[in-house]
């Protein structure tokens, strides 16, 4: 054979109207191949785990978790020679934080920007 009738013959797949109906078959066959290695995954992952049951609490969490004394200070708001002493001693040679401002502009420009920071 040479020419055209080389590659029609040497084609793995059916030329004209059974062409669809071809590819149809193909793909079931695929599909159900991948759907067996599936399932058999599946079931290898379900038996090497194993199954639990639900078992109840038996912890109290009450028990666990003391309430914490002495928070108070927690809600106390910071005063202004606080945030300034703060932010006096950021390091200037960091790169920009997410707002695209580094520490070397937030200290120059603090007395500007001060308020906005504390209110």
């Amino acid at each position: 054979m040479h020419g055209l009738g080389f590659f029609l013959h040497m084609q793995p797949f059916p030329i004209g109207k059974n062409k669809l109906h071809h590819f149809k078959i193909v793909w079931q066959i695929i599909y159900k191949a991948m759907k067996r290695k599936v399932d058999l995954l599946w079931n290898s992952f379900k038996e090497r785990m194993g199954i639990s049951e639900f078992k109840q609490i038996t912890l109290n969490l009450d028990d666990l978790i003391q309430p914490a004394q002495g928070l108070q200070s927690v809600e106390v708001q910071f005063i202004r020679k606080e945030i300034d002493d703060v932010v006096s001693k950021l390091p200037s040679d960091k790169s920009p934080g997410p707002n695209g401002y580094n520490n070397e502009f937030v200290k120059g420009c603090w007395s500007l920007i001060a308020q906005d920071f504390i209110s």
